[in-house]
């Protein structure tokens, strides 16, 4: 018996009717009537939920036990470090809702950018505990690999505002590396871009350097017109993480363009994170590496990125997962559900 069926059933007759209209195209649905059918569905199955809780967005898809998929819903920031507690607790919520059409998740994963003490998780699961009836909190790189290997030995590479490298070994030992926050890491991501871009652009603009096509394509991004400006910009209000990485997209335009201060700065980015990614790779004992993330997106990144591993005998491969897989699989685990996705 199909979930139709069994919403039908569960109706009275005159709201089947009026249900089956709908399908027809005769009318459109009251909202109110939206809300209630997504119940009726959703109450005769178990749903799990997978959250990837990043950097510049979260995503969430709920699927029931057998993998059949429900929705999935997104929002902003997950990562509570760049906006702050309430913004990333009330996306992660917003997604899940989105996902669920406002039923309440049985199992629900969570891999969560910024998890990177101990501390974090005691800040974030009390706020997540209440989203689902059970709910599981990772990292959210532990959580994408486990989404590529189901717990065998790898190494993941996440590039986007961000950056970290997680490993795992045969004997289920974890090893993280870079991911320390912009001040302290974040080495070969997007936020390192910018601020290289940024920097480069001021000794440009004071006369340190000649002024190039790169400074004029940062300062048009930025809506600025001189280094005044640009100073006002950078320390006027809060620390602007996200606004910082997203020039990283800028200096990927300058370099398809040519210009070599800007290929200099993805090519240093890039095969710094790409050392860090080979050292991971022979600790554990693998000769691959799993990349995901918006730099790699960028082509001389992800061409510099792989050639320096290839050089050492390490391959590159994309991540083939949706984002929110891996926290899914941790849900279904925990709910007993055999799911292959």
């Amino acid at each position: 018996m199909t979930l139709l069926t069994l919403l039908f059933n569960s109706l009275t007759n005159s709201r089947v009717q009026e249900y089956k209209q709908g399908i027809n195209g005769a009318f459109t649905l009251n909202p109110s009537w939206v809300s209630f059918i997504s119940f009726e569905v959703y109450k005769f199955t178990v749903i799990l939920v997978g959250v990837d809780a990043g950097g510049t967005k979260t995503i969430a898809g709920a699927y029931t036990c057998e993998g059949k998929l429900l929705g999935e819903g997104r929002a902003g920031p997950g990562n509570y470090h760049n906006v702050g507690v309430e913004e990333a607790i009330s996306n992660v919520n917003k997604a899940i809702t989105l996902a669920t059409a406002g039923a309440r998740p049985n199992y629900l994963g969570i891999g969560m950018a910024g998890l990177d003490t101990k501390r974090d998780f005691d800040i974030v699961f009390p706020l997540v505990s209440g989203l689902a009836e059970h709910v599981i909190l990772e990292h959210d790189g532990f959580s994408s690999l486990y989404g590529e290997t189901k717990g065998r030995a790898g190494v993941l590479v996440v590039a986007g505002t961000g950056s970290v490298i997680v490993a795992l070994d045969s004997q289920g030992r974890r090893f993280r590396v870079s991911d320390w926050g912009w001040f302290l890491g974040d080495e070969g991501s997007a936020y390192e871009i910018g601020r290289k871009a940024l920097r480069l652009t001021v000794k440009m603009l004071d006369g340190r350097r000649e002024r190039g096509l790169l400074a004029d394509m940062i300062l048009k991004a930025l809506s600025v017109r001189d280094l005044e400006g640009l100073v006002s910009w950078a320390y006027v209000g809060p620390h602007r993480v996200d606004s910082v990485a997203s020039l990283s997209e800028v200096v990927s335009r300058a370099a398809e363009m040519g210009d070599e201060d800007a290929i200099e700065i993805i090519r240093s980015s890039s095969e710094d994170l790409a050392s860090s990614a080979v050292l991971m790779a022979r600790r554990v004992k693998v000769r691959e590496v799993y990349v995901k993330g918006g730099l790699f997106n960028s082509k001389i990144y992800e061409r510099t990125f792989s050639a320096y591993l290839e050089t050492r005998g390490v391959l590159l491969r994309r991540a083939s997962k949706v984002d929110y897989v891996g926290p899914l699989l941790m849900a279904a685990d925990a709910a007993g559900c055999s799911m292959s996705l």
